[in-house]
């Protein structure tokens, strides 16, 4: 689960554009350094004036298993967290869980290579979109102090490759998807798939998640990996 999550949050750190129109070429560096400013804004506001639920479904790949959950998602000193609601029939944690921490921006910033991919924005559904590709870094290497799960998951972060599709009018990012590129075996198995689908949408001025879906596939003895995670957003309201 916690592998999802921490790949779920790269997605997220990687919002919105500047508000220009007409992007020169080679420029992908500059508005990414904007696009985590302004992601910084939006979820300074988000956490002071919005609530809302994140239902979560877990579907086990290996078998016709899945599991529904369900939170409540509030901000408070400073920090989104979320409150489970429901956890498919069993005992539901007490405490609040941080939803989405911010102290991953400098990390993931220094970690990937931007690029247009269109000099121009597509139409999608009549709207105009900037694309943007990034690719990992050369010569990334993994902290080996970490434990076997965290060496894993920094490992899957420094193989992500993706694509980012930013509203041109709203300048906020729609919709990315990523993938991890070049698999290796560790001593406690193999991941053999690791596959994102992320949406936003506006509310009330301020940019909200839509749905995330993650997909792992392969054979690691320390965690279940086979899964699909979709979360849907939800019932989003202004605090009084």
């Amino acid at each position: 689960m916690r592998t999802f999550r921490l790949i779920i949050f790269l997605i997220i750190v990687l919002l919105f554009a500047p508000p220009a129109r007409s992007i020169p070429e080679n420029q992908a560096d500059k508005i990414m350094i904007e696009v985590i400013k302004r992601a910084l804004e939006n979820d300074v506001q988000k956490i002071k004036k919005v609530t809302y639920t994140k239902t979560q479904v877990i579907e086990n790949l290996s078998s016709s298993g899945v599991k529904k959950r369900i939170y409540y998602c509030y901000g408070i000193n400073g920090l989104m967290v979320e409150d489970m609601t429901y956890n498919n029939g069993d005992k539901i944690p007490q405490k609040a869980d941080p939803s989405f921490p911010f102290d991953f921006n400098a990390v993931f910033a220094s970690k990937y290579i931007f690029e247009m991919v269109n000099s121009n924005p597509i139409i999608i559904g009549q709207k105009p979109y900037y694309v943007i590709s990034f690719r990992p870094k050369k010569g990334l290497r993994i902290n080996k102090d970490l434990k076997i799960k965290d060496e894993i998951i920094e490992e899957i972060v420094n193989r992500l490759w993706g694509t980012l599709y930013i509203d041109v009018d709203q300048m906020y990012v729609y919709m990315a998807n990523a993938e991890i590129k070049r698999f290796r075996k560790y001593w406690v198995g193999t991941i053999s798939q690791f596959d994102l689908h992320f949406e936003q949408q506006e509310f009330e001025g301020i940019i909200v998640p839509k749905v995330i879906i993650a997909t792992g596939k392969g054979d690691i003895k320390i965690w279940e990996l086979n899964q699909r995670h979709t979360f849907l957003y939800g019932n989003f309201r202004l605090k009084n």
